[in-house]
């Protein structure tokens, strides 16, 4: 089962902040005001296998970009090529941080299986969008491979053994 929630930000408004950057606060409270009660919907309601929906459902917030590092002329900011999302609920590990930004805020490579930072990349790559669908396919008990082929991993940090 899978529901995709679009969230538009305080009164409707659009997350495309491109001007006057001062309104991304406010929406950013309002979605995470938000998140906390669904997630304490799910926590207080019972799940097919007895606990809570929270341990049944995996909650994935994330943007289809990230946004610039410094302000533009408008006082806004304008698309980014490195984002950051958010798991919790069902069949994740939570309470850390996997993943990190480099001094010209790109991504770091992750160790896959651990989660560690490898900035060399001897052992890790940047976590991307084939990743990431890996992993939500190795939770969903799918072998990731026949979707995304042998070279992308899923990053099993982020998961409960």
């Amino acid at each position: 089962r899978c529901a995709m929630v679009a969230d538009r930000a305080l009164d409707g408004a659009t997350w495309d902040h491109h001007s006057e950057i001062t309104r991304q606060a406010p929406s950013f409270e309002s979605l995470f005001s938000n998140l906390l009660q669904l997630a304490e919907a799910l926590e207080g309601t019972r799940g097919l296998s007895g606990g809570s929906l929270l341990d049944e459902v995996t909650v994935v917030v994330f943007s289809d970009m990230g946004r610039f590092p410094s302000l533009n002329a408008s006082r806004g900011k304008d698309h980014w090529m490195t984002t950051s999302m958010m798991l919790f609920g069902g069949g994740i590990r939570g309470g850390q941080v996997v993943g990190a930004y480099s001094d010209t805020f790109g991504g770091v490579p992750v160790v896959a299986e651990t989660g560690e930072l490898d900035p060399e990349g001897s052992r890790g790559s940047v976590i991307g969008p084939a990743a990431i669908g890996a992993t939500l396919l190795t939770l969903a008990g799918l072998d990731p491979t026949e979707a995304f082929g042998p070279d992308i991993a899923p990053i099993t940090a982020l998961l409960h053994a």
